[in-house]
């Protein structure tokens, strides 16, 4: 699966720990935002994404959308927004990863979801 994509409005730590979320079972939920900017804020581009790892227990789904950078507020740019929803009645762990190239860097990171 490969999605045309952006730089994370959510970085991954700088140890590599998961970055965790916590969604409603069956909801559609925004997960995280990716944007490719410049140190002025203005937009690059959008990063390429590939799902590396997908969820066993859900459907991920990417919608462009118009976002402020972290830092920046005086112009939005067009991001990408990332959504988990589990499957319908599922409670526990899900997991999946993704690989986010950027002009100039790639992260790869993986998301741990606690479904309620």
């Amino acid at each position: 699966l490969l999605f045309a994509g952006f730089l994370a409005q959510v970085p991954a730590s700088a140890d590599n720990r998961p970055l965790q979320r916590q969604v409603h079972s069956g909801q559609r939920t925004r997960v995280a935002a990716f944007m490719d900017v410049r140190d002025n804020c203005r937009f690059r581009g959008l990063p390429i994404i590939r799902m590396l790892d997908p969820p066993h227990h859900g459907t991920i789904s990417v919608e462009k959308a118009q976002n402020y950078p972290k830092g920046c507020t005086a112009n939005t740019v067009l991001s990408n927004e990332l959504f988990y929803q589990s499957e319908q009645g599922f409670h526990g762990s899900d997991s999946f990863e993704v690989d986010i190239q950027y002009s100039n860097l790639r992260h790869l990171i993986k998301f741990e979801i606690d479904v309620q």
